[in-house]
């Protein structure tokens, strides 16, 4: 890059009268000295993408939910059963939105947005039938 920057004509940049065309003069010169240096490398995308559904709030929950039940098991109260409840109802809300954040950071860098989006839908439809199934 600093061979790139020293072969730029620097006086002709600061003669040219127009502020407008002195800085786009400047910035292709920077632009295309940079683009030969660091050339973009793109990433590939797995096909296998899966929902790993571990969050610090996934974790901790799931902790709770276990202290819960551990905690019920042992005392058999009604107030233990009922904060075992809560805490179940709001297991399945974290990894919703695990996935759903996941699901947002893998379109966002694939480079097919819309064949990834597809991908997307196919396995959250296939996650969602074989729920049904086994609630069957």
């Amino acid at each position: 890059m600093i061979c790139d920057l020293r072969t730029i004509h620097w006086t002709e940049l600061t003669s040219e009268p127009d502020a407008g065309k002195a800085y786009e003069k400047f910035h292709s010169a920077i632009h295309t000295s940079c683009n030969k240096s660091f050339p973009e490398v793109r990433k590939r995308m797995k096909t296998n993408h899966r929902i790993s559904r571990v969050s610090k709030a996934s974790l901790a929950l799931r902790k709770a939910v276990e202290a819960a039940h551990t905690i019920y098991r042992v005392r058999r109260g009604d107030s233990s059963k009922e904060i075992l409840g809560v805490l179940k109802k709001h297991l399945p809300n974290i990894y919703t939105d695990t996935r759903k954040q996941e699901n947002a950071e893998y379109i966002l860098d694939s480079t097919d947005k819309s064949r990834t989006v597809w991908r997307v839908l196919k396995r959250n439809l296939a996650l969602s039938t074989m729920q049904i199934g086994k609630a069957a």
